[in-house]
């Protein structure tokens, strides 16, 4: 099992600056980033933004959690399924083109990563 820290050098290894990593931090009052599943955070390398989810959802409805800034933004509206607490329900996330992330979950947590291209 790899330590939060070994992730960070392997990022620097692989020529990635680890300062690019941005804390996601919503301000809906039913998501809270869960330590468990990494937090949430994002990052932008050249054309391809990479996201990572890890929260606690207070709800089960969609929720509004991030709006991402010009420039990491993507060219559609993307759609994934994450893990949950259980395999067995639902998790979904959408990403508009605006920026803005929601997220609906019957587990109450929300856990994975995303990719896509944004183009200036």
């Amino acid at each position: 099992m790899k330590m939060p820290d070994e992730g960070i050098q392997n990022l620097k290894k692989d020529k990635l600056d680890a300062n690019i990593i941005i804390p996601i931090i919503s301000d809906n009052p039913n998501i809270t980033n869960y330590p468990g599943f990494g937090n949430s955070f994002y990052y932008k390398a050249g054309t391809r933004v990479c996201i990572h989810l890890g929260i606690k959802v207070d709800s089960t409805e969609w929720e509004f959690v991030f709006h991402l800034p010009e420039g990491c933004r993507p060219y559609g509206l993307v759609q994934k399924t994450l893990c949950g607490s259980s395999l067995l329900k639902s998790t979904g996330v959408q990403l508009s083109q605006n920026g803005d992330i929601y997220v609906q979950t019957d587990t109450n947590y929300a856990c994975g990563d995303f990719e896509f291209d944004a183009f200036n």
